[in-house]
This record gives structure tokens, C-alpha cells and sequence, in this order.
């Protein structure tokens, strides 16, 4: 009876370990696409880890990544700030950071890099699928068409996701946005670091995320295009230099054309006799208003809910610097505190991360915050492939200026996904040899 036992419990893992090898695939097509059936996988995933055990091993895996426990102390930070402020907001503020504790077991799971392969390549294959999806749309709707009762129609018409301007692709526009982003500068790591017989296919893959980033809405994508492309070029130049490598000096001076070429197109376009491509409306009117909010700087103090932000917030935390206002404190505080004439809710957050987190538990919240990612590029940077893998975090450190992405499900369950393949698998071209 016992021998039986042993073999059925043996029999489960040998299929729980294909099965979670299986999960962490299709999480590279159910992050672009569905928050929904990401849960889903989660969930299983978890279960899998559960059914696994080998305890001796995933905790030596956690202690080895130090990064982890400064994670858990802002979690633990969070539970602390229960005991002071308004926390009205708390239950709302613990569900998201719950997905942090999806980090030890993605990070212990015993993946194949033939997994983690597949899944970076699904990744961007959906992506590149929800950038053509858009600009398709975005362009000629009316050609979008799809059988229904014996008749074509436009798919937007059949769709309703398509006519909803919040929605790009599949999600929201901001995260897709960043999604693009990301699966740029990913793509880019590859070509940059081996050969490839896929360099065709990657190349398409650029094109269309780089047209998708700037004909649709969003800034943050457009910001992580623009900061990945002259890292690339200025660490590319740098390093042609010292080598003395001339060609390669010719290549990034080429790169240089093409991007600069790339963005005269997206803001003024090409009208001439020998070809007509328009220019992004959204693009040049993101640029005009940032000048325009620079120009007006006192006026917009007054209007633009950002600067509402980022104003009140530091004149609150200069009052209350080391311990902050509690855990789901924010909203409450702006509610009963600020007469800005915006609406404030008390879900409501600063739109910056770094601001988000002292404000409701103070300094030392915000230093292990920075302790977080300091620890893990320190532990990307032992990497063959360093210069590539650091420019994960870098990003996240920037996207975490424009919005709260670690408490937002989307951003954290992306970066999550993508660190969890860097640190395992860090040399990502190897997929494609």
C-alpha cells in the first residue's frame, strides 16, 4: 500500500513538472492578452510548486537571490503600516502586492530552457500579432472585415473591444503600449547579440512594434523606445571606439539614421510626388502638449492632476518623512486634504511609484523599494550577456516614475515574467540558432 503511494505521489510530480513547464509557456500568450486566463495559469503554477515540494532546494534557490528578501521586507513594511494612518485603502493595496509573492516560486520553478524559449518567443509572437491587430485598425477599419450572417462587416462592428479607445490590441492602450516597448528592446537584444537565421522575422517584429508604439496612445511605451534605442547606440558607438571596430562604428552611425529618419516620419510624415506616409496625429500632438505644459508651467500646476500629484505629495511627506501616512492611505489623504478640483478616489494613486510608496510608509519603504532592483541588477550584471540583461530593471526603474507598475497587475506580472527568463536563461538568443 505504502510502495503504491509512493509511486502515485512520483507518477503526479513527473507530471506536475511538464505541466508547469507547460503553464509558464502560455504565460508568454496570456499576459499581452487577458488578465483573466493569466490568473488562471498563476493559479496552476502555484499548485504545481505546491505538489513539487524539494523545500531543501527552492528555499537555497531564495536565499541566493538577496534581492528577494528586501522584496519581502517592503511587504513586510506594508503590514506594519496597518498600525498607523487612515488605511482605507489597505484591502485594495494587499491584493496587488500578493502577485509580489508570485516572484520565490517563478524564480524556484524547475523550468527548461527549451520553456523558457518558447515562452520569450510566444511573447513577442502575440505582441507582434496585437501591433499589426491595431495599426490594421487604426488605419484601414473598414477593411478589417469578418463573416457574420453570410455578410462581411468591419470587425470593429463585430468586436466590440476593437471600437473601445481604452483598449489596444488586447488590453488597455498604456499597458500594450509597454508591452511594445519591452518586446522592442528585447528584440533588439537579440539581434545585437547573435547571429541568426530569424533576423528577417525579427526585423518585421521591430517594424511593427515600432509603428504600433507611436500611432496609438500612451507615453511610456514611446519613452522606453526612445531611452532603449540610445542605449544602444551610445554603448554600441562607445564600444566601437575603444575596440576600434570601424565597421561597427558604421552600423551604429546607420542606426543613428534610421531612428532619427524614423522619428521626422512618425511627426511630420513624407508628402511628395514619389510617396505619401502620414504622420502620427497622437505622436505630435503628445509632443506639442508637453511643450505646451512646459511653456505654461504655472497653469498647468493647477490643471494637470500629475503636478497636483507630485506637488502635494512632497509638501505631505516632508511632514511625515520616515514612517509615511499608513498603508491605503493615499486616497483618503487627497480626498480630505486637497481641493484641486480633480476627483480623487480611495484607490487613487500618485501615477508614480517612488512617491506611492514613501507616502504611505515612509523613507524606509522607498530605500528598500531601490533595494529591490539595486540587488537585482548587481546579480544581472555577473551575466555574460550583462549589458543587455541590466536594461530589464533600468526600464522598470523608469516606467515606475509614470505610473505605480508594481501594484498594478499588468506591469508586475510582465516584469515577473520577463526578470524570471533573464536570470535563468539570461543569453535570450540562443532561442534562435
Amino acid at each position: 500500500m505504502t510502495r503504491d503511494k509512493i509511486i502515485d505521489v512520483s507518477f503526479f510530480r513527473n507530471h506536475s513538472l511538464r505541466l508547469q513547464n507547460y503553464l509558464f509557456i502560455f504565460l508568454g500568450l496570456s499576459i499581452p492578452t487577458s488578465i483573466w486566463l493569466t490568473n488562471m495559469l498563476i493559479i496552476l503554477i502555484f499548485f504545481c510548486w505546491i505538489i513539487q515540494a524539494d523545500w531543501k532546494n527552492k528555499i537555497e534557490i531564495i536565499n541566493k537571490n538577496k534581492w528577494l528578501t528586501a522584496l519581502l521586507g517592503l511587504i513586510f513594511l506594508y503590514i506594519l503600516g496597518l498600525f498607523w494612518g487612515i488605511n482605507d485603502n489597505a484591502p485594495w493595496q494587499f491584493q496587488r502586492l500578493s502577485l509580489l509573492l508570485l516572484f520565490p516560486v517563478l524564480i524556484s520553478l524547475k523550468i527548461s530552457k527549451k520553456s523558457l524559449e518558447k515562452a520569450i518567443f510566444l511573447f513577442l509572437s502575440i505582441n507582434f500579432l496585437a501591433g499589426c491587430i491595431q495599426i490594421i485598425n487604426d488605419n484601414w477599419p473598414e477593411y478589417f472585415l469578418i463573416l457574420k450572417d453570410s455578410h462581411l462587416i468591419p470587425f470593429q462592428d463585430f468586436y466590440s473591444h476593437i471600437n473601445n479607445r481604452e483598449i489596444a490590441g488586447f488590453i488597455r492602450y498604456n499597458y500594450h503600449n509597454v508591452m511594445l516597448a519591452l518586446s522592442y528592446t528585447i528584440t533588439l537584444s537579440i539581434l545585437f547579440t547573435k547571429k541568426s537565421k530569424y533576423k528577417f522575422l525579427l526585423v518585421c517584429f521591430l517594424l511593427v512594434y515600432s509603428v504600433s508604439i507611436f500611432t496609438e496612445r500612451g507615453r511610456a511605451g514611446q519613452i522606453i523606445f526612445i531611452f532603449s534605442s540610445f542605449y544602444y547606440i551610445i554603448y554600441y558607438t562607445y564600444k566601437s571606439i575603444v575596440l576600434k571596430q570601424y565597421f561597427r562604428l558604421f552600423l551604429s552611425f546607420i542606426f543613428v539614421l534610421i531612428f532619427a529618419g524614423f522619428q521626422h516620419i512618425m511627426y511630420f510624415g513624407i508628402n511628395n510626388s514619389y510617396i505619401t506616409i502620414k504622420n502620427s496625429k497622437i505622436y505630435k500632438y503628445r509632443i506639442k502638449q508637453s511643450i505646451k505644459a512646459f511653456e505654461e508651467k504655472e497653469k498647468n500646476e493647477k490643471e494637470n492632476i500629475r503636478l497636483v500629484f507630485l506637488n502635494k505629495s512632497l509638501d505631505a511627506i516632508s511632514k511625515k518623512p520616515l514612517f509615511g501616512y499608513g498603508t491605503g492611505s493615499f486616497g483618503s489623504f487627497f480626498q480630505a486634504e486637497v481641493h484641486s478640483g480633480h476627483k480623487f478616489y480611495t484607490h487613487t494613486t500618485p501615477h508614480n511609484q517612488y512617491l506611492y510608496v514613501w507616502f504611505e510608509i515612509g523613507f524606509f519603504g522607498l530605500v528598500l523599494l531601490l533595494s529591490v532592483f539595486y540587488l537585482q541588477i548587481r546579480q544581472l550584471i555577473k551575466f555574460e550577456d550583462k549589458f543587455h540583461t541590466i536594461l530589464l530593471p533600468i526600464i522598470f526603474l523608469l516606467l515606475m516614475c509614470v505610473d505605480s507598475y508594481l501594484t498594478i497587475f499588468t506591469g508586475a506580472i510582465t516584469y515577473m515574467f520577463l526578470f524570471t527568463i533573464y536570470t535563468r536563461y539570461n543569453n535570450l538568443a540562443r532561442q534562435f540558432n
